[in-house]
């Protein structure tokens, strides 16, 4: 679990200035170095607990630190008993992923770490293979809701 792994925790704990764009590429780096480790996460993001966007794995050149656009996925990890949160949220791209919040812990809580999964046919087959059942993933939109990802029949 990233989120114990020392050497990530160490690079972290010796950021200095997030907005510096060398210090967020090395942070990006780990990331990456660790998601490429993960067998189907699509991103990590490193948020503060001040919900700020510190890193991203998808856009490895972003400025300074940005408001994390799921704030709500981090309320629901700090009241949780083990402090994690999974949900499903519609990116700013449109597609729909599976995100999934667990703390930073240095070795109190300093930050988040978000795994990211896309919805995709392979994340719906994954779901049909471990529940039997037919899976779809729609998402609602001002059109009209549309299918995302689907395993099985789609009605």
């Amino acid at each position: 679990l990233m989120s114990d792994d020392w050497a990530f925790r160490r690079l972290y704990g010796e950021t200095e200035d997030f907005s510096d764009p060398f210090q967020r590429r090395t942070l990006v780096s780990g990331l990456e170095n660790y998601r490429s480790r993960m067998r189907d996460a699509s991103f990590l993001q490193l948020v503060s607990l001040e919900d700020e966007l510190l890193a991203d794995t998808m856009e490895s050149e972003g400025g300074g630190a940005a408001p994390f656009a799921f704030p709500a996925l981090l309320r629901d990890a700090e009241s949780s008993e083990d402090y994690t949160a999974a949900r499903f949220e519609v990116q700013p791209d449109g597609s729909l992923a599976l995100l999934v919040a667990v703390p930073l812990l240095l070795p109190e809580p300093s930050g988040w770490i978000v795994a990211g999964f896309l919805a995709d046919d392979e994340l719906a087959k994954n779901f049909r293979d471990m529940t039997g059942v037919e899976v779809s993933f729609v998402v609602p939109g001002a059109g009209g809701a549309r299918t995302a990802a689907a395993e099985g029949a789609v009605v």
